[in-house]
């Protein structure tokens, strides 16, 4: 069993710690708070750059189905 003074430091050394960590969740804004970068509009027009990348790779995806299946009818 530990002693009261024992006791007493590692209390205060959890308190130490506890502030610690308090303190850096307040310099970083927030626990798993969304951080807005930007308006909704921003969000919304990186939202449409990424579905068109999208679009863009399913296109160049197909064509490269197509020119397969091709390959192999010709094969065939």
């Amino acid at each position: 069993m530990h002693g009261e003074r024992e006791v007493k430091v590692i209390c205060y050394a959890l308190i130490i710690a506890g502030l610690i960590c308090l303190a850096g969740l307040l310099l970083s804004g927030g626990c798993g708070q969304y951080k807005q970068v930007g308006s909704t509009s921003g969000v919304r027009a990186a939202t449409d750059r990424t579905m068109a990348d999208i679009k863009q790779q399913q296109q160049v995806v197909a064509s490269q189905i197509d020119a397969a299946r091709r390959r192999i009818n010709d094969a065939g």
